[in-house]
């Protein structure tokens, strides 16, 4: 599945000083796993039989009785690993949906593999890895406490105060599906706490609530171990060293034009600039503009031309550093499409067909597949408000349309009616994206209609 090229976004944040200009840009970081060729994941059903599981009350004093019938409960059910495999079974269906959330992947559920299992049907044949989870420890304490309050009379009054804390320690692990060799993992774990101050432990929030709550908030960043992901970096253009006051002006103007995210023709400018003159820095900058616009493989020959011309080690440097750039990025690159491919691929092509004067609003208009519709659009609108090319995205409005209006938005429906929607968002172009099919017959359509002229100024279809 082929992932999407690290180009580069600006973020349109800078520092005029009198030191270099520094500008913010995104780049894609690969993985922590190793993912080059895996298109297919398998669930393993998340394992729990071994997990440590307590459910205790803290305190035996004045109050604790109450606690302990409410910890009553839960106590049967713990021991009996009820609460474990409620547990267990959040954390396989949120592993799921991290996957999924993804894009990257088709994903098979712990359902079907376990099937696949008792059957005796080869996983390899149906899968290239296994995500395999364990719930190591869930933990389940109640305490009560004392503390102060102002009574209706204005005196102050003790009440009694009933605390929960959950602890959850869990493990995944990405496994080969052929020798089950680990491809990588993550260890995890956290505590959550519920207070109540109304005298009634009943009002706490569950332990498998609790529970949940961890398991979610642990997995936010689940897709950096699967999936190349966005990071700020900054890009620093460096000063002229010339004494010829007519390369110094120029320079100075092509600066304001970045200031003024005039991006492109900054480019131009130092191209201009460094063919004129030779000026190392405006060399040096144009390579620097072009990685920052996207075109990593020119700025790389931009670069290696500038240092083989001037031998200078602040070029070298830089060189090096484009050079692992691009070697990274294309460690993860494969020939067989899938969701952030096509989202990079619509990218480029977008690029090329709607104009720099378009202030876009991308909306899902499908019915099926909603989650990884959602996925795709603020994947696509994300990369579409970080390019230079597009400063104004709106989205804001865009979940106001009611599913009436969506339907509306349906093919069968004209690009006229679509336009008057454009209108009330307030925007020249909608990107519309939709999600038809399922697993190898899975397409996403894009359609981009301007809204002025009610034409369709582009449509694409991609295998996903």
């Amino acid at each position: 599945m082929k992932i999407f090229r690290c180009w580069l976004v600006l973020c349109c944040t800078f520092g005029f000083f009198s030191c270099a200009t520094a500008i913010p840009v995104t780049v894609i970081r690969p993985p922590a796993m190793d993912v080059s060729g895996i298109n297919r994941i398998g669930l393993i059903p998340v394992s729990y039989s071994d997990a440590r599981h307590v459910y205790r009350s803290a305190n035996s004093h004045s109050g604790a009785a109450r606690v302990g019938r409410s910890a009553k409960l839960y106590s049967d059910a713990t021991r009996s690993g009820r609460l474990a495999k409620q547990t267990a079974d959040e954390l396989d269906r949120l592993l799921y949906e991290s996957l999924i959330q993804t894009g990257k992947f088709k994903v098979v559920t712990s359902a079907e593999i376990d099937n696949l299992e008792r059957q005796g049907e080869p996983l390899v044949n149906y899968v290239d890895a296994l995500l395999a989870g364990t719930l190591n420890t869930i933990r389940v304490i109640d305490d009560t406490g004392t503390s102060t309050r102002n009574g209706k009379d204005g005196k102050t009054e003790n009440v009694t105060t009933y605390s929960r804390t959950v602890t959850v320690e869990f493990t995944y692990q990405l496994l080969n599906a052929g020798d089950r060799s680990i491809i990588g993992y993550g260890t995890k774990g956290a505590e959550a706490r519920s207070t109540d101050y109304s005298s009634n432990p009943h009002y706490l929030t569950s332990p498998y609530d609790l529970a949940a709550e961890i398991i979610k908030s642990q997995l936010e960043n689940f897709y950096q171990d699967v999936v190349p992901y966005p990071v700020i970096e900054k890009r620093r253009l460096t000063k002229e060293t010339s004494n010829d006051k007519t390369v110094k002006d120029q320079m100075k103007e092509v600066l304001s034009l970045v200031k003024n995210k005039s991006y492109r023709q900054a480019l131009t400018g130092y191209q201009k600039i460094y063919a004129d003159s030779g000026e190392f820095a405006a060399g040096y900058n144009a390579a620097i503009m072009t990685e920052v616009l996207g075109d990593l493989n020119n700025a790389i020959a931009l670069m290696s031309s500038l240092y083989g011309a001037t031998g200078n080690p602040q070029a070298r440097t830089e060189l090096a550093r484009m050079q692992s750039t691009f070697i990274a990025e294309e460690k993860y690159n494969s020939t067989d499409g899938g969701v952030t491919a096509a989202i990079q691929q619509l990218v480029s092509k977008l690029t090329a067909s709607v104009s720099d004067t378009s202030i876009l609003s991308v909306i899902n208009v499908s019915y099926s597949e909603k989650q990884l519709a959602d996925f795709v659009v603020d994947e696509l609108a994300s990369s579409l408000a970080n390019n230079p090319r597009f400063p104004i995205i709106d989205r804001q409005n865009s979940n106001r349309i009611t599913a009436e209006r969506q339907f509306l938005l349906l093919d069968a429906v004209s690009a006229e009616s679509a336009a008057s929607i454009g209108h009330e968002l307030g925007v020249n172009t909608l990107v519309l994206c939709s999600i038809t099919g399922t697993d190898s017959l899975r397409r996403l359509t894009v359609r981009v209609i301007d809204v002025e002229s009610t034409q369709l100024v582009f449509q694409s279809v991609f295998e996903i």
